[in-house]
């Protein structure tokens, strides 16, 4: 990541749900979409999404 965000392990671990969340609702999403353009942009989503949750992790 670009930036730094000090902190607990409470907000960690808050930050994580939250993200999976989000991961989960995209995937989801992903799913229901028939245009290629929406599918991507969807996509692009879940990538930065897995990205964040593997450099909090």
């Amino acid at each position: 990541m670009d930036y730094i965000i000090k902190c607990t392990r409470e907000e960690k671990e808050i930050l994580q749900i939250a993200l999976y969340g989000y991961l989960n609702r995209y995937r989801e999403r992903l799913k229901e979409v028939q245009d290629s353009v929406y599918r991507e942009a969807i996509e692009d989503k879940i990538r930065i999404t897995e990205k964040m949750l593997e450099e909090i992790g």
